[in-house]
């Protein structure tokens, strides 16, 4: 039997606005279970359009999608935080962002 845990992810600051070419910091916090070691991954949501993947990290491992490669990269903050860092902002980086992580257990 798999079950999976109800996880909290807060995301801080709710709104954060950068010039273009400098870089954004985006904060995820898991109350509960940790589960940074586990992997945590982002997503970002332009108007109703589908979300998009962006990055999957978990110590010794970061998969980036291609349109992030050379602009983004997360740093573990302990087990329970992290944070997701944008570099030359572009147009194209306006956009909702999501942290995303969940805890299977058999």
């Amino acid at each position: 039997m798999i079950t999976c845990q109800n996880l909290t992810l807060v995301q801080s600051p709710i709104s954060i606005t950068r010039p273009m070419g400098k870089t954004a910091k985006l904060l995820c916090v898991v109350d509960g279970e940790s589960v940074v070691n586990r992997g945590v991954h982002w997503y970002h949501q332009k108007g109703m359009q589908l979300m998009v993947w962006v990055l999957f990290y978990k110590p010794g491992q970061q998969e980036v999608s291609d349109g992030y490669k050379t602009r983004v990269s997360l740093e573990a903050n302990g087990d329970k935080s992290c944070t997701l860092s944008i570099t030359n902002i572009k147009e194209s980086d306006d956009s909702v962002y999501f942290c995303a992580s969940w805890h299977i257990t058999q």
